[in-house]
Parts: structure tokens; sequence; C-alpha cells
């Protein structure tokens, strides 16, 4: 899918539409969605989540599934008070982006839902081989670039976790061995539930993903995506991990996977 630059959009409809059309694909065609940089047409960026501190919400009455957040935007369905639903992100702190058990994703009003009860803990599974100390030249300059990028916006820089540069690097790997580009895998699922799966914790998370020749148009693309350069500057950020796989066709996937906690 292209977005052309100049198109007026507020905010929390891109957000809203990019999680959509990511999970509607992901449905469709094993979740392959990209987005062309206008800038630079031979990178590819994917479309950012919104993120929510919370996994499931249950709903406190009836609710409407909305297909936006405006006033007169049409009524998907409803969902029946005690019903328990997948929270994939949240607009401007008043609506949660749901997918239910039927795949359909919309949104509701964040007062409509409480936090789910906690389902019994599950033995965290250990993390598949992959490169596990220090960083790869690659990764070290790209956390270079993120870090510029945020101390030049008066933000304090990232500091790089063990754990979620495993996972960061398994999801690069993922992309380039499966040949999709999503944040939603056909292996792990979203990078929220991966980074459950694998015991991170987090108040806020967040996953960049771009494709390209090298770091530094790779950022570039980044920084000149809104919703990505939003999640490089997101000051609730503090951790971030860095993967990066080539895809074979002498393009590399880099992964960002950011937490604040």
């Amino acid at each position: 899918m292209l977005f052309k630059r100049g198109v007026n959009l507020k905010r929390k409809y891109f957000i809203l539409l990019c999680l959509i059309i990511l999970v509607m694909s992901g449905c469709m065609q094993k979740g392959q969605i990209s987005k062309n940089n206008m800038q630079n047409p031979t990178s590819l960026i994917s479309a950012s989540y919104s993120m929510a501190d919370l996994y499931n919400v249950t709903l406190k009455n009836n609710s409407s599934v909305k297909s936006g957040t405006d006033g007169n935007a049409p009524k998907l369905f409803t969902l029946s008070n005690g019903t328990t639903v997948r929270v994939l992100g949240k607009v401007d702190n008043k609506w949660y982006v749901v997918m239910p058990s039927n795949n359909m994703v919309g949104v509701i009003p964040i007062s409509d839902a409480a936090p789910a009860p906690s389902s019994s803990s599950k033995p965290v599974p250990s993390t598949p081989n992959a490169p596990t100390s220090g960083n790869t030249s690659e990764e070290s300059a790209m956390l270079s670039l993120l870090n510029t990028s945020r101390t030049n916006n008066g933000l304090k820089a990232l500091k790089i976790d063990e754990q979620i540069t495993k996972v960061a690097r398994l999801k690069a790997q993922d992309l380039a061995k499966n040949n999709y580009f999503s944040h939603v895998s056909p292996t792990y699922g979203s990078p929220f539930d991966m980074m459950k799966k694998y015991g991170i914790s987090y108040l806020y998370a967040g996953e960049n993903l771009a494709k390209n020749t090298n770091v530094n148009a790779a950022e570039t693309a980044l920084m000149n995506s809104p919703s990505h350069r939003q999640n490089i500057l997101n000051s609730n950020f503090n951790y971030v991990g860095i993967g990066v796989a080539s895809d074979g066709n002498g393009s590399k996937i880099y992964t960002q996977m950011f937490v604040g906690r």
C-alpha cells in the first residue's frame, strides 16, 4: 500500500488505519504489508503500532465496536458485558484498538473496559539459538543513530537490553526466513505476543521494521516516517533491542524493539 506524501490525515486516523490494514492483510496474506518510503523508493518500512499498556481487557458493559474514532464512524458489531478482548493499541488515550475472536479490528472507548484478570503463570520458554554476546557492528551503528536522534531532541539515550536484542534478532531472522514484512509474525504473533512469550516485562512497548540496503538508509527512512519517528523519539521508552538479517536479495531487514519500564 502506498501512502503519498502530502495527504493531511490526523494522526489517530492514520494509526488506526495502519492497524486495521495490518491485521486484515495478515489474515489474508500471511501478514504481508509494506509501505513505500517516497523519498527512497527502494526501502520498505512497516506500519506502526500505537502502544497499549494492557494485553487483554474485559468489557464493563455492552460496547459498540466502531470502525474509527469519529462520531460518525460506522458501528461494526457489539461486544457483550464481560467479554475479554485482545488489545492491539490505543488512540489518544481515549480508545482501545481491539481484535475480538472474530479477527475483525475496531475501536472501543477505554472507559468501557477494565484490565482482564491475569491468567495463571506459565513457564517462560527458553530463547531459541541466536547470537547472544555483544552487538554486531550494524546493530551498534543503528543504536548510535537512534540515540543521536534522541539526544538531538532532548531525550535520554536508549540502553541496550540483551534479552530484547535476542528477540529482535529472532524477529529479523523470521522476517527473512519466511519472506514476509509485517509486525504480525506467522511464527510468533504480534511483537507484544513475542515479548511476553520470552519473558520481557514492560509498561510500554513498540516495534519498528525496515528493509533497506544499509543502516544509514534504513534509519533515514524510519525517521522520515511520522509513526516510526514517534517510536524513536518516544520519551516512555528507555530500552531497545536491535536485530539485523539479510533477505538473500541484497537487502537487510532491521528490527527495532522498544520497551519502557
